[in-house]
């Protein structure tokens, strides 16, 4: 009797112990979630390259491993509802019902975003954090896209400034290229916390490209630059999967890669900054400052040996440094442009 209530006290803690490992990865989603996922098929999913290994049902799983082929199935759901121009917003149902979706594309990634797992994390949560919000992201983008095309003088085109209702699609009540580019700095913000490389990880270097192609450095709603930006990437043909920076048919686009990195990342330099520093001391002082911290900064590869220079514009009061990078992508000098090599 001693030996079997050991050996069932020792079983319990056994099964404790695999129960805690599952909790560990495994995620809640809600109802709502639940069932617009449930209702995307296994030949949708196999249909789109990013997420064929998620069929036939890894999307309905709850662990963290495959929580991106839960956003992306509500990714594919949302693309399948085809918006109608010519109804307004309250009467839009299409795009009401697609909105919704994106909205719980969202959710989804923000419930692993935020997630902190009991105990040691697994050391791939950093990727599965970024590739789930990539995959809202892209859904986000993709209604963006799709209303672009609309003309400004239908009904449906207004929501590119207005944005959706919030009691129908909480997450998209403001402007759909805020948005998206919103999307991106969080899907870098992630790789940056989870210490992702910026120019290697698929999801990274994506967020990145659709940033800059959307103009989301630029003040504005979007529907021209935006439109022109993603026509011109079909048109380029670009991969967004490769490594580093993109390089397309209509020709070299090296230094327009590089100077998008540097005008990316100059926001990192405010702490040099001193905000009563003019003139020539504190161009120094700040160059000082600066430049250690951009000789950490990795540029796109390049197959020339031709050095590149770009120009980072720190402050408007002081000095503009210039940056020479080598076919690698490092920084091999970092100087005042006004100062001759």
């Amino acid at each position: 009797m001693r030996l079997q209530r050991w050996l069932w006290v020792g079983g319990a803690f056994l099964m404790a112990g695999a129960a805690h490992g599952q909790v560990r990865r495994a995620l809640a989603e809600t109802a709502e979630i639940k069932a617009a996922v449930a209702k995307v098929k296994p030949d949708a999913l196999k249909a789109d390259p990013a997420l064929a290994d998620c069929a036939p049902k890894r999307h309905q799983s709850q662990d963290a491993v495959d929580w991106y082929c839960k956003v992306g199935a509500l990714r594919l759901a949302a693309a399948a509802e085809k918006v109608d121009a010519q109804l307004p917003v309250d009467q839009n149902k299409p795009l009401l019902k697609r909105a919704k979706l994106v909205s719980l594309a969202f959710d989804a990634a923000d419930a692993l975003g935020f997630y902190a797992p009991q105990g040691e994390q697994p050391q791939d949560l950093p990727r599965w954090k970024v590739n789930a919000q990539w995959e809202a992201c892209q859904a986000a983008q993709e209604l963006f896209g799709a209303v672009l095309e609309i003309p400004e003088d239908k009904p449906a085109g207004k929501v590119l400034e207005t944005g959706l209702p919030a009691a129908s699609a909480p997450r998209l009540n403001k402007p759909l290229k805020r948005i998206a580019c919103d999307c991106f700095d969080r899907v870098v913000a992630l790789g940056r916390s989870g210490f992702l490389n910026e120019q290697k990880e698929p999801a990274l270097v994506r967020a990145q490209k659709l940033t800059f192609a959307i103009g989301c450095n630029l003040n504005t709603t979007g529907r021209e630059r935006s439109l022109a930006g993603l026509k011109e990437r079909e048109k380029q043909d670009v991969d967004f999967s490769g490594v580093g920076g993109a390089t397309g048919k209509a020709g070299d686009l090296d230094k327009d890669e590089a100077q998008r990195v540097a005008d990316r990342r100059k926001n990192e330099l405010k702490l040099c900054v001193d905000d009563g520093a003019r003139g020539a001391a504190g161009s120094e002082k700040m160059m000082r400052c600066a430049c250690p911290l951009m000789q950490r900064w990795r540029f796109p590869k390049r197959a020339v040996d031709t050095p590149l220079v770009v120009n980072v514009q720190v402050a408007e009061k002081l000095s503009t440094l210039a940056l020479e990078i080598n076919a690698k992508g490092m920084v091999e000098k970092c100087l005042m442009a006004d100062v001759k090599k």
